[in-house]
């Protein structure tokens, strides 16, 4: 069964899916990149006064700025288009985690 949500907001809701798929591929990659780089994961504890907190505000202000950038690109807005990205969000959203799970089963086993 395949439901569509019709109307004139599949161009935002579109934009809101790129949102959420960059701030899962950046929260993935930051996670994995704080552990083999300590200068980073240190800078996000600096800045933000813990690692987690500073890749929480950051995949916020990555989720808003795509939304904001994809939405003055995007030039059509079908049913279809939006059916497709809700897909591709799905597919990546398991894949990161996937990736992250392996990734914390991987570095438990080499402690």
């Amino acid at each position: 069964m395949r439901t569509i949500i019709h109307g004139k907001n599949n161009k935002a809701m579109i934009a809101d899916i790129y949102g959420a798929i960059s701030a899962v591929v950046f929260v993935t990659a930051a996670t994995i990149v704080g552990e083999f780089v300590p200068v980073f994961k240190n800078w996000l504890k600096t800045m933000f006064t813990h690692h987690w907190i500073g890749k929480g505000v950051l995949a916020v202000v990555v989720f808003w700025v795509v939304i904001y950038v994809s939405y003055k690109m995007i030039g059509r807005d079908s049913d279809e288009d939006l059916a497709k990205n809700f897909h591709l969000l799905s597919v990546i959203a398991a894949i990161c985690a996937f990736l992250l799970l392996g990734f914390f089963i991987y570095e438990g086993l080499h402690v």
